[in-house]
């Protein structure tokens, strides 16, 4: 147990998680959040993405490693940008369908006040959109369960103290 108190190991691994962060906070901010807000609001639910999209969603970052040490010198652009190819996916397919599952509702009534695009997406689609599960679990009304809504069906129902069943 003297790996915690070596400074030199603390220090490898604030530099690691300084790294993961930074790749990670890239991936969010600058490709996957803006992408998927993009591809959401352009594409009509269910429609396949770009092909370029579809075609790279399944390669796995561990094979992209090779790839990134012949074009890109062995240093922390190399590491963070794995970690950005990493992280992605699964933030810009949950950003994807996030935005589909806005209420249509909602931006009809705004764009019916004469508010415009922006204010729709700013005051509509990216507060009402939710992390969706990984889990594929669906609630009553067959919508995915996100937080904030009905427990999935396969849950019991809450106990309301009535004797009635």
């Amino acid at each position: 147990m003297r790996l915690p108190a070596d400074p030199e190991f603390m220090a490898g691994v604030g530099h690691d998680l300084t790294t993961g962060c930074s790749g990670l906070l890239i991936a969010t901010l600058y490709r996957a959040v803006p992408v998927g807000v993009l591809l959401g609001r352009a594409e009509p639910a269910g429609a396949g993405g770009p092909p370029l999209l579809e075609f790279m969603r399944p390669i796995p970052s561990v094979a992209i490693i090779p790839l990134a040490i012949l074009l890109i010198p062995v240093d922390e652009l190399m590491k963070i940008s794995v970690i950005v190819y990493a992280s992605v996916w699964p933030i810009l397919i949950n950003t994807l369908y996030g935005m589909h599952d806005v209420d249509p509702l909602a931006k009809e009534s705004l764009r019916s006040f004469g508010f415009g695009p922006l204010a729709v997406l700013t005051r509509v689609s990216l507060p009402q959109r939710r992390p969706v599960r990984g889990d594929g679990r669906q609630d009553r009304r067959g919508h995915r369960a996100r937080p904030g809504r009905s427990a999935p069906s396969c849950w019991p129902a809450a106990s309301t103290g009535s004797a009635s069943s």
